[in-house]
């Protein structure tokens, strides 16, 4: 499935957290694809990590589509974490905004968005 989304999304990279599966996967697609893969490793609890990024997205610099089919489930998760039953989408999110702020770069950019399309 990660070869299929990457195909149809060409990602300028993949973040997979290097615990239990991820660590397997990471391997195989280093070895076998040109994908642009980026290994995360957790230095601290969920909840500890989900604290140091809250300034970011309360700062208004997360986009999140107001038409989005799946926004209310995230919105869900986002404010329920750590008690929601879930957390996969709240974790992912974390971990792709330390990293966006570790590489200290404005090149990241909303495909498709214009701010007439908000």
């Amino acid at each position: 499935q990660v070869l299929s989304l990457a195909a149809r999304w060409k990602p300028h990279a993949i973040l997979i957290e290097a615990k239990t599966s991820g660590q397997q996967l990471i391997q195989e697609l280093k070895t076998n694809s040109d994908l642009p893969v980026v290994e995360i490793v957790p230095h601290s609890g969920k909840l500890a990590r989900f604290y140091q990024i809250v300034p970011i997205i309360e700062s208004g610099k997360v986009f999140l589509p107001h038409q989005a089919v799946w926004l209310s489930d995230f919105e869900y998760e986002v404010l329920m974490f750590p008690e929601a039953r879930h957390d996969d989408q709240v974790d992912s999110t974390v971990q792709y905004l330390q990293w966006v702020r570790k590489t200290n770069t404005s090149a990241f950019r909303v495909r498709g968005f214009t701010p007439d399309s908000v």
